[in-house]
């Protein structure tokens, strides 16, 4: 009887020996002696658990991907359309058909406003007013024009984009009756071209926008 009843207790003894091996240890309980695969483990490979509850072997979360809103923008070329009016006195002296300084300042003016644009063609339009023979004004209007076109390939227009014309008085609103200051609208050069806009901060801006996240770790 007393050799079974060792027995017996050897086997409860082992029995516990056991299930305390395998259970899981808490911080406190035991030292860590180290990681195992990524694992906070104790001594005997027992994964630790806090006595808050918290289990000590998971990885913490991962952070939250933070995304962002990335915007872009291109240029559209846009077409254009720039006027401009050579009118008066102060352009052309009376019956000539070279440029005043103040003519030259107007045309550079001009030139300048043009940056940033294709040009496709060029229309240069002189006209007079109605005081002198038809023929004679149709001469000046045409010399006119080509003073006026010669100036612009000096700066820089392509002289194969521009169509320069006289058309004399066939196109004066006043009188030959009418005073000469009124008449001065009359005598003129019109400017216009066309083309499509390009370079920074012309033309139509067409913006699109994405969200970017960081690729996982």
């Amino acid at each position: 009887m007393a050799l079974k009843k060792i027995a017996l207790i050897s086997a409860s003894a082992l029995v516990a020996l056991l299930m305390a091996s395998s259970a899981s240890a808490h911080d406190g309980d035991n030292v860590a002696t180290g990681h195992k695969d990524g694992k906070l483990v104790d001594q005997w490979g027992n994964c630790i658990i806090s006595k808050s509850g918290n289990d000590l072997c998971s990885p913490p979360p991962p952070p939250p991907v933070k995304c962002k809103i990335v915007k872009s923008c291109h240029t559209v070329p846009t077409k254009v359309t720039v006027s401009k009016n050579l009118a008066g006195d102060t352009n052309f002296k009376f019956d000539k058909s070279n440029l005043t300084a103040a003519g030259r300042a107007e045309l550079e003016g001009f030139v300048n406003s043009l940056r940033g644009i294709n040009i496709s063609n060029v229309n240069v339009a002189g006209h007079t007013d109605a005081v002198g023979s038809a023929s004679y004004n149709l001469k000046l209007s045409k010399k006119r024009a080509a003073t006026v076109a010669n100036f612009l390939v000096g700066h820089g227009v392509p002289g194969s984009k521009i169509t320069a014309a006289g058309y004399g008085e066939s196109q004066a609103t006043l009188p030959a009756s009418a005073s000469n200051a009124a008449r001065m609208v009359d005598r003129r050069v019109d400017i216009t071209v066309k083309g499509t806009t390009t370079g920074a901060g012309k033309g139509r801006q067409v913006c699109t926008s994405r969200k970017v996240c960081p690729a996982a770790k």
